[in-house]
């Protein structure tokens, strides 16, 4: 048996959600169509009670975004949740998988450790987000690009009118010259 560690390294919060920045150590190296994934994971949180949004849509999972070593760093993505009170956060993870992909499906899956983990740290809550309203009309005048919001985590463009089946690009040009295109490919509805 292998000594499992983790180590939660950074939150941060947005208008859109709460993220979880670790790293489990003990693992050895994995191939590149090899991913981690818990069999359950929660982050207990406690929101503001006058929040009409606690509870509403959203998803949560984590997602292996980086492998060296002995090494792999996660990102826990909670969405959809409303302001969060100022509180100790309490991370539960049980039963670490490896899984081999092949095509974005799940080919193998065995279980790499059989533990329970509870990470508990103070949090403060800090919105990093910046929002711009633009209603900018786009699709020929059908929809219309309401607002965007950008935090060091995550880009939201919330559009309104017809369905929108085919996206094209939407283009964001930041005034220090940076760019962030956003394709078909790349968004969600």
């Amino acid at each position: 048996n292998e000594k499992i560690t983790v180590n939660v390294i950074q939150t941060l919060t947005d208008n859109h959600g709460i993220y979880v920045l670790y790293e489990i150590e003990g693992i050895g190296k994995l191939e590149d169509n090899e991913v981690l994934s818990w069999e359950k994971e929660k982050l207990k949180i406690q929101y503001s009670s006058n929040d009409k949004k606690v509870g509403q849509g959203g998803y949560a999972y984590s997602k292996m975004i980086g492998n060296e070593n002995d090494k792999c760093t996660m990102l826990y993505i909670r969405t959809g949740i409303g302001t969060i009170k100022n509180q100790k956060l309490i991370f539960e993870l049980q039963d670490l998988h490896k899984r081999e992909i092949s095509d974005d499906i799940v080919v193998k899956d065995h279980k790499v450790a059989s533990c329970n983990f509870e990470l508990s740290w103070d949090f403060e809550f800090v919105n990093s987000t910046t929002t711009w309203e633009t209603n900018h009309k786009i699709n020929n005048g059908l929809n219309e690009v309401k607002i965007i919001d950008i935090s060091p985590i995550s880009m939201w463009i919330q559009i309104a009118g017809e369905q929108i089946n085919d996206l094209g690009e939407i283009k964001v040009e930041f005034k220090n010259g940076n760019t962030i295109i956003i394709t078909d490919a790349d968004y969600n509805v």
